[in-house]
């Protein structure tokens, strides 16, 4: 069972991809995993690498918190779109 990644429990701190639909409870979700490349709009910075935030959706790395888990999701390769290279650390930031 899929569910949102959370970033302050080890145990939950897994991604297997990123959702490219919003899917409600009980329902499909299509996610992309490493390799692919999705657009996401004119919102990210290229070379920046990107990661699961405590609110389950992607930030910057520079965003986490103290203590949250890391769980890298992939890079910007434009301006709108993401190499995903999910990478689950199992580290804390510092």
């Amino acid at each position: 069972t899929a569910g949102v990644v959370n970033v302050t429990d080890a145990a939950k701190d897994v991604c297997v991809g990123i959702a490219l639909n919003d899917a409600t409870a009980g329902h499909p979700v299509t996610y992309a995993e490493s390799g692919a490349v999705v657009g996401f709009g004119a919102i990210l910075t290229v070379g920046i690498w990107y990661c699961i935030s405590a609110t389950g959706l992607i930030a910057p790395v520079a965003d986490l918190a103290t203590s949250d888990y890391i769980s890298y999701v992939g890079y910007g390769i434009t301006t709108s779109n993401m190499q995903v290279r999910i990478i689950n650390t199992g580290l804390k930031f510092a």
